[in-house]
């Protein structure tokens, strides 16, 4: 391996620690051998050599950190991020959920459309959403990213990590599932421990603050300067939510306006838009950077949105247009190529259908919303 250092040692006779470089604030290792016991000269040498890092230069040979924003499928990187929420797995393993203020960039969608109704989009990876009173503690805006263990990493090194704290994952692999990003310790993995103080924490601390406190910084970074011109929307006094604002609202019903982008629509074919009485009853999938939620178009709204009586080009249109299906010059739609949602802006309410358990029948709706044009995505 290329770049790669190697060392052997004795069992019976020998021990390790492997220390952070010269980030490194503190003289706990993030691993060490079974039998090795830290001494005071430790701390010292430990000292020494992180001092002569930083006046030879060797820093510069180091992995510069990545942003969430910056990040790639199946890339190898670095990132700094603060843990938020630690689940664990069966055979317990560990899931780490991690952020650092910014938006991963939006991923590109391969499931087909009539794959919905077997086989839909997740709206999360994990097998049960997390409990709402553990997503209130999350920063409103920013990806989480969903860290767990490849096969062969033990639970030592998952076990460094500790919620509320910055760390640094030195060397993970990003994959994506069902257009969902994950990260993937591998054995090569670290897992660095990083002071508030350290001036990468902090900077990206005051990046998100300064985000937040701006009236667009609860819109997705993707959909700037603005969302597309594929839907327009009623003015109304509301502000910008993201969608886990909303899945973490302290009240059952509300109104929200927010930017996201359609994943997936149930029904697909257009000709079961409506029922036999006329009545338009859909479920999208929504996503943003947050999360992603399941709203329905029903009866006005949908009249609204799509208008009384279009024709089924019509409707097949601004279908295309919703999920980002792209079409040849003739209008044919373009097979097995991945689809781009558009960033629109629209109105979501809450509601619930079940007084006696309003939380668990709570349910989203999209109002207010129409399409502005009728512009074919060309390949």
């Amino acid at each position: 391996m290329q770049r790669a250092h190697f060392a052997f040692f004795r069992k019976r006779f020998s021990s390790f620690a492997l220390y952070e470089g010269n980030h490194g604030i503190d003289f706990t290792p993030y691993q060490v051998s079974a039998n090795f016991h830290p001494t005071d000269r430790d701390k010292k040498f430990v000292a020494k050599l992180r001092k002569s890092i930083v006046t030879s230069g060797v820093v510069s040979d180091l992995k510069k950190p990545l942003l969430m924003k910056e990040t790639r499928e199946a890339e190898r990187c670095t990132m700094i991020c603060k843990v938020l929420h630690i689940q664990t797995l069966p055979k317990d393993e560990r899931c780490v959920f991690v952020w650092d203020g910014t938006d991963a960039s939006p991923l590109c969608i391969n499931n087909k459309l009539e794959e919905e109704i077997c086989h839909p989009l997740p709206l999360h990876l994990e097998t049960f959403a997390l409990p709402i009173d553990t997503m209130r503690t999350f920063p409103p805006v920013g990806t989480i990213l969903r860290m767990v263990p490849s096969k062969g990493v033990r639970d030592m090194e998952m076990n460094s990590l500790v919620c509320d704290k910055w760390f640094k994952l030195a060397d993970i692999i990003l994959e994506v599932h069902a257009g969902l990003w994950q990260a993937v310790v591998m054995p090569f993995t670290r897992l660095l421990s990083m002071s508030n103080e350290d001036p990468l924490v902090i900077k990206r601390e005051e990046c998100y603050n300064d985000r937040v406190s701006n009236s667009w910084g609860h819109m997705p970074f993707w959909c700037f300067p603005t969302p597309s011109l594929v839907t327009d929307i009623e003015p109304q006094p509301l502000p910008v939510a993201s969608l886990r604002e909303i899945l973490t609202y302290r009240s059952v019903t509300a109104k929200f306006k927010c930017v996201v982008r359609v994943v997936a629509l149930l029904p697909w074919c257009v000709a079961d838009f409506r029922n036999a009485d006329g009545i338009y009853r859909l479920r999208l999938t929504l996503e943003d950077a947050t999360a992603r939620i399941h709203a329905f178009v029903y009866a006005e709204d949908g009249e609204q949105m799509f208008g009384k009586n279009p024709s089924s080009v019509e409707l097949k249109e601004m279908r295309n247009k919703f999920l980002g299906i792209k079409v040849d010059e003739a209008g044919n739609e373009l097979v097995n190529i991945p689809r781009n949602p558009p960033w629109i802006e629209c109105y979501i309410k809450s509601y619930y259908l079940d007084k006696k358990d309003p939380w668990v029948s709570r349910r989203y709706r999209m109002y207010g919303s129409e399409f502005k044009e009728l512009v074919p995505v060309i390949h």
